[in-house]
């Protein structure tokens, strides 16, 4: 059982969010073990969240070392999270398709520096 519990805890902390960083050319989060790299010319949107509804965990934690892990809502469909707070959320899609859900205390400065950096790859 404590083996459960231990490897379960590794689980969230693996996915749980710490800081995130801009470069030249990347948004990266950087979580309490390694790090997600979104480069901008594979960025399509950065837009403030404003939370609707519920949001069902597919897999992951609902609370522990943040909301992380494989999220659905209605309002954005299916998407990861890497969140400690849905007031703060912002979501970034990516040309993929993929979904990504972030938040952090300044993240109007966030979406505010990284939206142009995307609007000068697309020209």
């Amino acid at each position: 059982m404590m083996v459960i519990l231990l490897l379960a805890i590794v689980y969230c902390m693996y996915w749980a969010p710490n800081f995130i960083s801009i470069t030249d050319n990347s948004l990266i989060l950087h979580k309490l073990l390694g790090r997600l790299t979104l480069p901008f010319d594979q960025i399509r949107t950065i837009d403030i969240y404003q939370s609707e509804g519920v949001n069902a965990r597919i897999c992951g934690s609902g609370g522990l070392f943040g909301f992380t892990g494989l999220f659905y809502n209605k309002q954005i469909g299916k998407y990861r999270s890497y969140i400690g707070s849905y007031r703060q959320a912002f979501l970034v899609t990516m040309l993929n398709g993929k979904k990504y859900l972030f938040s952090c205390e300044n993240r109007e400065q966030i979406v505010a520096l990284v939206k142009p950096k995307l609007t000068k790859l697309a020209d």
